[in-house]
């Protein structure tokens, strides 16, 4: 379970400033920080932004993240699809496990604007046409850049 706020912060200044109509939350990340609706440090996703959820854990989904994602699925249902098509891509739970991090990578460099994920992501990131180094403290996260993304 992630606790730092910093993470907390990171996420919700990125969803603030890009505004993505569409996000794909691989892992799962507002399971990961025990979160019951779209609310974070008193910001809130707007209802028009479709969240989906790719679940990478073994534990059940409990009905609630209903509330917070407009789809959820498996992560075996995210190997078979054929197009995936999102403004961002997040990648900040820790249940998506170091093994597989390149896989998803790899995926949605290839459809997505950006990538909200971990530092030591950075290897896997060969493709961005730009990486943005964000750190509070000692928590640090890096924005890619896939494409010409959404913003300047």
């Amino acid at each position: 379970m992630i606790t730092s706020s910093n993470i907390l912060y990171i996420y919700c200044e990125i969803m603030e400033q890009l505004e993505p109509k569409k996000v794909l939350d691989i892992g799962m990340f507002y399971k990961s920080v025990g979160g019951v609706s779209r609310r974070i440090l008193n910001k809130e996703v707007p209802e028009s932004c479709f969240i989906e959820g790719v679940c990478t854990d073994k534990a059940k989904t409990l009905g609630v993240y209903g509330t917070i994602y407009d789809k959820i699925i498996d992560e075996k249902d995210f190997d078979g699809l054929n197009e995936i098509d999102f403004d961002l891509a997040v990648m900040l739970s820790d249940a998506v496990v170091k093994a597989d991090r390149e896989k998803f990578i790899r995926r949605v460099s290839e459809s997505c604007s950006y990538l909200l994920t971990y530092e030591d992501d950075v290897t896997f990131l060969e493709t961005a046409s730009d990486i943005k180094s964000l750190k509070i403290g000692e928590d640090s996260c890096v924005l890619a850049v896939f494409g010409k993304g959404l913003i300047a």
